[in-house]
């Protein structure tokens, strides 16, 4: 009898340790305001269809994948996961335990979400994606032993406005432009390898096409970019076709491509006539 009760005990403390689902409830309570607004500015699209947000934030590169990241500390597995329709979005971030052949333990998981309304506005050259946070919501398994949640946001599993941003901001913005210069090809090519660092090869797998020669160009307002460099001869000098993958300018919950692409524009123009 006594040992049936020693396995018997065994038992719900191992299943304690494991854990079951739990209902979705609030953990912790966001209000969220105007002021929580994230603002991404871009270059006005050339486009005959609608405007949409989703159509903005498609231009940006990398924004059209949902797993953003993941990372393993000790046995507890972390990722992120971003989503957007015509005119939602939703920032997630999880956790699970006994991580075993890269896979999560369900026993064992829980789940930040951050729902939010786009919306645009155009302004001539330029135009304003916003992301406006409305919900916050977890849900965790259980730990039978201590009653409460696996995960939860006083410890070791939340998200905020911070963490958005921290991924937006490395989404690029791709564009294109040519500069005439009086300087030979060669002028133009060595210009660049000598003022900027190297970034060797880079594959677009928008457009399909490896460059082999990048180079980085920061700019005086904390912004980086990466660009590729083709002259050819034209008239008596040359022609520089000039392929720029940017990051935006921020200033708290402004995300500014457009600010940060003339900056770009007129840095490398410098360089090109240097």
């Amino acid at each position: 009898m006594r040992k049936i009760v020693l396995i018997i005990a065994s038992l719900t403390i191992l299943s304690g340790c494991i854990g079951t689902p739990s209902k979705s409830t609030p953990k912790k309570i966001v209000s969220y305001t105007a002021k929580d607004t994230i603002e991404i500015i871009l270059p006005t699209l050339e486009t005959s269809t609608e405007a949409t947000p989703k159509n903005y934030i498609d231009s940006l590169k990398g924004s059209s994948k949902h797993w953003v990241g993941w990372a393993v500390r000790g046995e507890t597995k972390f990722w992120g996961d971003w989503i957007f329709g015509e005119n939602h979005f939703e920032y997630s971030t999880g956790g699970c335990g006994w991580v075993l052949s890269g896979r999560c333990n369900p026993m064992r998981k829980g789940l930040v979400k951050i729902n939010g309304e786009l919306s645009i506005k155009v302004d001539g050259s330029n135009t304003t994606v916003k992301l406006l946070p409305k919900t916050y919501s977890e849900e965790s398994t259980t730990n039978f032993l201590t009653g409460g949640p696996h995960f939860d946001s006083n410890s070791n599993l939340d998200s905020d406005i911070s963490d958005l941003i921290s991924m937006l901001r490395k989404l690029s913005y791709q564009f294109e432009f040519d500069i005439n210069s009086e300087y030979s090809t060669d002028s133009v090519s060595s210009n660049f390898a000598r003022l900027l660092k190297s970034g060797g090869s880079y594959n677009d797998d928008n457009l399909k096409k490896t460059y082999k020669n990048t180079y980085i160009l920061k700019t005086n307002s904390g912004t980086h970019a990466k660009v590729a460099v083709s002259t050819f001869p034209y008239r008596n000098g040359s022609k520089a076709v000039i392929t720029v993958w940017l990051t935006p300018v921020v200033t708290g919950n402004i995300l500014n491509y457009a600010a940060a692409k003339k900056e770009i524009e007129e840095r490398v123009k410098e360089i090109v006539n240097a």
